[in-house]
């Protein structure tokens, strides 16, 4: 009985743990994303304040 209950802690645990690392890639797969769009957009910003002149 008890290595039934251990067996299936021990489960639990494991796809607990796979559940938080598969959240944990998701969100800093979705940071990166956002950290590499964000870097885009401020050096198309940066090209365009360049081309047009900074105003003065």
């Amino acid at each position: 009985m008890g290595t039934i209950v251990c067996a299936l802690a021990a489960l639990s645990t494991v796809l607990s743990s796979r559940l938080i690392l598969t959240v944990i890639l998701v969100a800093v797969d979705a940071f990166f994303t956002g950290l590499m769009l964000f870097a885009l957009f401020s050096i198309l910003m940066c090209l365009l304040y360049a081309l047009c002149g900074e105003p003065k």
